[in-house]
């Protein structure tokens, strides 16, 4: 019953947030490919850029970034509850010295798994900057 509504809660949270770091990533993607006319508001916001000297159009390697990027937001994401989850296992643990090592093993794995994605993150975060600027 306990592993159940651990279960259901690190789902919970899971879903919730994939939703505040995914939610604009993505939309890039979004579209059928036919010709279709733009809303008002994207009219105005591409006349505003161009007004100001912004870059309107975007790249394909922008886009790669961009969904390499929300990857790696989402593995950060998944290793931060792996450590919520070690947490909850250890607390739980009632002192058995088998559930207090597991705990331990998925915090030092999580921990090791969420630096590299960290890691991987800051230098696509700088090629892509790289590549913005030409």
């Amino acid at each position: 019953m306990k592993k159940r509504i651990a279960l259901s809660l690190v789902l919970a949270m899971v879903i919730f947030l994939s939703s505040f770091f995914i939610g604009n990533e993505v939309g890039f993607a979004a579209g059928d490919g036919g010709e279709e006319a733009p809303s008002l508001l994207q009219t105005g916001l591409t006349n505003s850029a161009k007004e100001s000297g912004l870059e309107t159009e975007t790249t394909v390697g922008v886009m790669v970034g961009r969904a390499i990027s929300t990857l790696l937001r989402f593995l950060g994401l998944v290793f931060i509850i792996l450590i919520i989850y070690a947490g909850i296992v250890w607390m739980t643990a009632g002192g058995k010295e088998e559930n207090t090592k597991k705990a331990k093993r998925f915090m030092v794995s999580a921990t090791i798994g969420l630096a590299i994605t960290l890691m991987a993150y800051q230098i696509t975060s700088y090629i892509i900057e790289k590549i913005q600027i030409k």
